[in-house]
């Protein structure tokens, strides 16, 4: 804790400010998977409030996300335990559901400018750096949610965070108390050090034959070949396909051409909108009666944009009076869009229904800008054209290597038609690396017909740049190695293992003798005001430093063995304790900010814990 309380204490003035909790966007397809979950019973019941088996099925999947993509590119759903992320995402909405109860108790309340606000700048909502009305709707619609109710999901996290912050931030520290840990956290350490090198000692191990068979035969259980195949392979891979396309002049010329009026006549619009969206509070009907009622307004002479900064539910444009800007087509729904380039400028139109809801657009200004000429968009052209006739020669050969293959008894005939190498590896049972570490292959080269039929194995896609179609040439299952397979390795470990015993005996002995007055002549290094934060030292040996006690009437001795075995000896010559005193009032502050932190959040969690055991909880 006092090394966490000197790395706060350190810069600007250290405060635990504890955020929004803001939502991972990885979570796509949420309604397939909780569609089934509407009619069953609620998972848990918190002081009367429940929680829905529809919002537990949408954490889980959320919780299984985040693991996954903090898994890497080897990300394997079978690897989590199912059991274990259900119950811990339980107890995470049980926390919070007695957190937001007491909230709601104590009349605690987050304005919807404030949601508004904290939308606005979420960079998930962003396009080119700028919010967008239509990714915000088309992200909360993937996690299943309606703006409503994201925004009532994101009130419950602020109110969350307020709780928080409020114990947290209230956090202090008495000045006595300070000046205790000022004491022991800013303390200086003088002291000497020498390392005594396992490797040193390699030359006193013994290798001998017998000891090695002995370690074998003791150990031979750890030695073992995993199991694994001998393959043939034959690979499909798009950057290599890729050297033998060339695009001709003539067909990036003929591209252009078919494109060029596109090219000459692309022009951006400049709009601004109003939008009244459809929800479970708002029906249809309603929502078109509104932007009726504000088309009467502006036909009586009221101002496009404060009618917009009034009623409009876009929340990205509203403050600035519903504009939009400048656009090319593609950008905005298709019957908002066909309706924006059919307008002359100035007007404003009927009420267009789209997916968001109810808009009346007003056209402000409209700007054609001509394309590049050709050698402009040549390069462009050329990869275009390249990666298409890249892919359909990648897909065509896919397919005829799966058909030929299939029907092939090797590889052979399937390599020589298709003018591919034949490639050979192995596969571990366990992995081996790039290529034939990927599962697919593994699961393939694993799978009975491959291996004990000796087929070859379906066209296997790596990564939608490489597929491969391998057999097995030979079978390795696990096995222990001999004793002359493991020669090496046996002398290896018991050099390891010896060379860290005969470091530590000799610092032990060391260390008592010098504890008992001998004079040694050993190679000191003079560490002088180390602080706790020094890296100068093994971190073993730091923790060791900083545990003794000040030297009264000499120096005091010690040793420690690092986790590689090295072993340091230790001669503690000095304590210099910190000083309250010796404190600038900027740095005096961060100190009692981050001690008094640490208290705040202490409070925290005993307030949550207090709350949860008066809390009625009745899990189903």
């Amino acid at each position: 804790m006092l090394q966490n309380i000197r790395d706060n204490s350190q810069g600007t003035i250290a405060k635990v400010i504890v955020g929004l909790i803001v939502v991972t966007f990885a979570l796509f397809g949420v309604e397939s998977i909780v569609g089934n979950w509407g009619g069953d019973p609620e998972l848990a019941v918190v002081n009367g409030e429940e929680i829905s088996q529809v919002e537990f099925a949408k954490a889980v999947e959320l919780k299984r996300r985040q693991v996954l993509n903090q898994m890497g590119e080897r990300a394997d759903p079978a690897l989590i335990n199912e059991e274990k992320l259900q119950k811990l995402v339980r107890d995470e909405l049980i926390d919070q559901k007695v957190m937001l109860v007491d909230a709601d108790a104590k009349n605690m309340a987050v304005s919807e400018q404030i949601i508004n606000q904290q939308i606005l700048s979420m960079p998930q909502f962003q396009s080119g750096g700028v919010y967008s009305n239509e990714v915000f709707l088309n992200t909360i619609r993937n996690l299943g949610m309606t703006t409503q109710e994201f925004k009532a999901w994101l009130s419950k996290q602020y109110l969350l965070s307020q709780q928080r912050n409020a114990l947290v931030g209230s956090g202090f520290v008495l000045e006595s108390e300070l000046g205790r840990l000022i004491k022991i956290d800013r303390q200086r350490r003088t002291a000497d050090v020498v390392e005594l090198s396992a490797s040193s000692f390699r030359d006193q191990v013994d290798l001998s034959d017998e000891a090695v068979k002995q370690f074998y035969e003791a150990h031979k259980n750890e030695f073992v070949f995993t199991e694994k195949v001998d393959v043939e392979y034959v690979l499909l891979d798009k950057a290599e396909i890729s050297k033998t396309v060339n695009v001709s002049k003539e067909a990036i010329e003929k591209l252009y051409q078919e494109r060029k009026a596109a090219f000459v006549a692309e022009e951006e619009r400049d709009s601004s909108h109003i939008l009244i969206e459809i929800s479970d509070v708002v029906s249809d009907e309603q929502a078109l009666e509104k932007l009726e009622m504000l088309s009467g307004k502006l036909a009586s002479g009221e101002s496009f944009e404060q009618l917009a900064k009034e009623y409009s539910d876009d929340i990205g444009s509203k403050s600035d009076g519903g504009r939009l800007g400048y656009a090319k087509k593609g950008v905005f729904d298709p019957k908002f869009e066909e309706v924006l380039f059919s307008m002359e400028v100035n007007t404003v139109s009927e009420p267009v229904k789209t997916s968001f809801g109810y808009h009346l657009i007003k056209l402000n200004g409209v700007d054609k800008k001509p394309y590049a000429d050709l050698g402009e968009v040549y390069a462009s052209l050329e990869a275009e054209l390249k990666r298409g006739d890249v892919l359909k020669a990648y897909l065509d050969l896919s397919e005829q290597l799966s058909d030929i293959s299939y029907a092939s008894a090797d590889l052979a005939g399937p390599a020589k038609e298709l003018g591919l190498e034949i490639k050979k590896g192995e596969v571990l049972k366990d992995g081996s690396d790039d290529l034939l570490s990927n599962p697919k292959v593994i699961a393939a080269a694993f799978s009975d017909d491959v291996k004990l039929e000796g087929n070859n194995s379906v066209l296997l896609d790596i990564d939608g740049d490489r597929s491969i179609v391998l057999r097995v040439s030979k079978y390795h299952p696990e096995r222990l190695y001999s004793f002359e397979e493991a020669r090496e390795l046996v002398q290896q470990q018991i050099v390891e293992k010896n060379q860290a015993v005969l470091a530590k005996e000799k610092g032990d002995a060391t260390v008592r003798a010098l504890s008992a007055g001998e004079t040694i002549d050993l190679a000191w290094q003079n560490k002088v005001a180390i602080t706790r934060n020094d890296n100068s030292l093994p971190v073993d040996v730091m923790d060791k430093l900083f545990s003794l006690k000040e030297p009264v009437g000499g120096p005091v001795f010690t040793g420690v063995q690092s986790e590689m075995g090295d072993y340091f000896i230790i001669k503690l010559k000095q304590i210099d304790y910190g000083d309250v005193a010796s404190l600038n009032a900027q740095e005096l502050a961060q100190a009692s900010d981050a001690i008094g932190s640490q208290s705040g959040l202490q409070e925290f969690k005993d307030f949550n814990l207090a709350l949860k055991s008066a809390a009625e909880i009745e899990i189903n």
